[in-house]
């Protein structure tokens, strides 16, 4: 009986403590009017892996790139369990590029006009073709000066937003 007890505690301790991490991140994103602004910051400030973990905390996920010689830091939205945010980081800790999934919550700020007018008006409709996975799939994706991508899903959705640093 004792076991139990002590094994619930543990449980509870372990969820309350990561829902305040979770909580405490998203008071820490409230800040910012909107995930653009966010994105801005992040991206103009570049950022390094020491002040991601100081704003984000300590990521749901770290992806070892052996290939590219750096990481990735995955973050999940706290609401919904989804990713939400991924960030490469090289060997020297630096920001390599940021990857953010917008939500529903998210669908006014992210369209294609919305994503022209940020990253201004040489952006190209691109779609290409992937066949990785044993059967042709079409990629669509909005080009904006080489390092700001945006890609869509077959409703015309932006799925995802990718920006090389």
């Amino acid at each position: 009986m004792k076991k139990i007890i002590v094994l619930t505690t543990l449980f509870c301790l372990i969820a309350c403590s990561k829902n305040q991490i979770s909580n405490s991140q998203s008071s820490k994103i409230r800040e910012f009017r909107t995930s653009w602004d966010l994105i801005y910051q992040i991206e103009t400030e570049k950022w390094n892996k020491e002040k991601l973990l100081a704003f984000f905390g300590q990521p749901n996920e770290i992806i070892d790139e052996k290939n590219n010689a750096g990481e990735y830091l995955i973050y999940d939205d706290p609401n919904s369990g989804h990713q939400r945010w991924s960030f490469g980081i090289n060997t020297k800790q630096e920001l390599t590029d940021i990857t953010f999934i917008p939500d529903s919550s998210d669908g006014e700020n992210f369209t294609e006009n919305e994503i022209i007018e940020k990253w201004g008006k040489n952006c190209q409709r691109k779609k290409d073709i992937d066949s990785s996975q044993h059967f042709v799939r079409y990629i669509y994706h909005l080009d904006c000066n080489e390092k700001h991508r945006a890609y869509f899903n077959n409703h015309n959705q932006v799925t995802s937003i990718w920006i090389q640093l």
